[in-house]
Order: structure tokens, then sequence, then C-alpha cells
């Protein structure tokens, strides 16, 4: 469902999932977006999930699923502190962030598994094209910083799988050339 600007969390919350019974979950998780020049190839100024080709629509919350009861492994991931995202993420991404989670949330040793997310902030390394930092505030509805710690991500993160093995949903080129392009510009 879109929304108009001015909504907030609870009316966004109130418009089509159901409310929660009690507090907003808050956790952290990391979304890939083609404001980062290593991730120019994705198709729209979306936020991305990491793993698949799972794409946060401006303005809607996020579902899982229709008829997921937690006994999957799907789920809406997302750890419980910021630090515990940036020290276990192994996969590279273009920017962290906030995420209100609800409806059946699954707590789990470092993290959550949600129903429904939606975020609550975003940060983005240093670099990352300043309008695009000021679109992504107005697409979300959501405050955008920059963090300077977010430059200094670990060399040994490696790239998505869907960014690897699914980019030719994107594109009609050969995969082959498009991961080879993908993993020159994941080195800059």
């Amino acid at each position: 469902m879109s929304l108009p600007y001015h909504k907030s969390i609870r009316e966004l919350m109130s418009r089509s999932p159901p409310m929660p019974e009690k507090e907003l979950i808050v956790g952290w998780r990391g979304w890939l977006h083609r404001g980062d020049p290593r991730c120019s190839i994705l198709p729209s100024d979306s936020l991305f999930s990491l793993t698949r080709t799972t794409e946060w629509m401006l303005r809607e919350v996020f579902s899982c699923g229709e008829f997921w009861d937690g006994s999957s492994p799907s789920g809406i991931y997302s750890c419980k502190t910021r630090d515990g995202f940036l020290t276990q993420c192994d996969l590279a991404f273009s920017l962290v962030g906030e995420v209100y989670l609800w409806g059946l949330v699954i707590e789990h040793e470092h993290g959550y598994r949600a129903e429904y997310a939606y975020p609550k902030s975003l940060q983005v390394r240093p670099g990352f094209d300043p309008v695009r930092v000021m679109q992504l505030e107005e697409d979300y509805g959501v405050p955008v910083t920059f963090a300077e710690d977010l430059g200094r991500q670990r060399e040994a993160q490696r790239v998505s799988p869907f960014m690897q093995q699914g980019v030719n949903l994107f594109a009609q080129a050969n995969a082959n050339q498009l991961r080879a392009l993908l993993f020159m510009l994941m080195a800059r």
C-alpha cells in the first residue's frame, strides 16, 4: 500500500497489517541501494534486501508473506544492536538502519525474525551521493545520516548471493560479464 508523505509509522501500521499488542520492536539490518556506486546496477532507487532480490517499496510496509507462521526460516531478519549487525554481517551492504518490527516477531540470541517491518532510520557510508541521501529521506520518510564507521567495513565481506547470481534478473546481459563488473565495482 502506498502512503502519503505525512503518515506516521503508527498510521502506516493501522492501515493494513495488524497493530501490535505491545510496543514496537526495533532491530538493525542492512540494505543495498544504487546510491552506492558498487550497486549502480540495481533497477530502482528502492532499498533491496541483502540476500535476495527483494525490493522494499517506497512508503510501503514490508511483509514476509501472507501465511508466515514462524515455523519456516523465512521472515524479516534484523540484529538486536547496530554493533551486532556490523560484527555479524559478512555481506557487503550500502547502508544500515533501524527497522520497526511487528506482527509475529521471533526473538533469537542476536536478533529477530518478524512478519512486518518498516525503516525507522538509515545510515549511509561516506561517499554516498548526497542527492540520493535526500531522496531516501523523502522516499521513506525517515532520517538518513552519514556514518563514518561504515567507510571502514571489513575487507572480507562477500558480495550478496543475489548480486552474484541474480543480476541477470535486472538486465538482459551475460551473467558472467555482470558478475565481473560487480566484482570490479566492489573492489573500489
